[in-house]
């Protein structure tokens, strides 16, 4: 089939318009057509404003290195697109490792800036089951997990420093901490929810504001 097909085409220079660099000088290539219908953070890229930036009006479209983003994540971040949950990666994450780990954060602040919200999902029940979460990590953990938006890993967070929280809130991590991820800790699992529903309403109205026709 054609799918079939695009997926074996995955950084593969002949038919590519897309250049993604690295500061090692390692390159992946890809396609404009693909990424734009995946992400609406490469749909805007490749089109309007942006556009220009990147060369993407003159053909091929290069993309400088972006600071902290190592190949091996936007690899994984690219064949997730063109062949969703592959193989490699499943086997990958399948057990916990400094290395997969690491890996795993990168991947969870890639697919919350790409808006690959399906793949985040699944990288934040991975990285939940892997069962890892220690006196020493889990505010590290919570940090990276509020950085991304990650809302299934910041539920766990949250119930385990509640669990913890006398044995780390001297440490230099607990300080560290978001301060709205500090207020959740202290307060009750019923007043989490009135304030996550509240919010939610009010980026609903935000969103109806922000949408209505002038005039109407």
């Amino acid at each position: 089939t054609l799918m079939a097909r695009l997926e074996l085409e995955f950084d593969r220079p002949a038919f590519s318009d897309v250049v993604f660099e690295f500061d090692d000088g390692r390159e992946i290539h890809a396609h404009k057509i693909l990424l734009g219908l995946s992400s609406p953070v490469f749909a805007a890229l490749f089109s309007g404003w942006a556009a220009e930036s990147v060369g993407a009006s003159t053909g091929r479209t290069r993309i400088p290195p972006t600071p902290g983003q190592s190949y091996e994540a936007m690899q994984h971040v690219l064949m997730y697109v063109y062949r969703g949950l592959h193989v490699d990666l499943v086997d990958t994450m399948a057990f916990p490792s400094e290395h997969t780990i690491g890996l795993a954060m990168d991947l969870l602040a890639a697919s919350d800036y790409y808006e690959l919200y399906h793949f985040k999902e699944w990288l934040e029940q991975r990285i939940v089951a892997w069962e890892i979460i220690t006196i020493s990590n889990v505010c590290d953990l919570s940090t990276h997990a509020f950085a991304a938006n990650a809302e299934q890993l910041i539920d766990v967070c949250i119930h385990c420093l509640r669990e913890l929280v006398d044995a780390v809130r001297d440490t230099e991590g607990w300080s560290n901490l978001p301060p709205s991820i500090i207020d959740d800790v202290l307060v009750g699992d019923e007043e989490v929810k009135k304030r996550r529903r509240m919010a939610a309403r009010q980026r609903e109205r935000d969103a109806a504001v922000k949408g209505a026709v002038p005039g109407e």
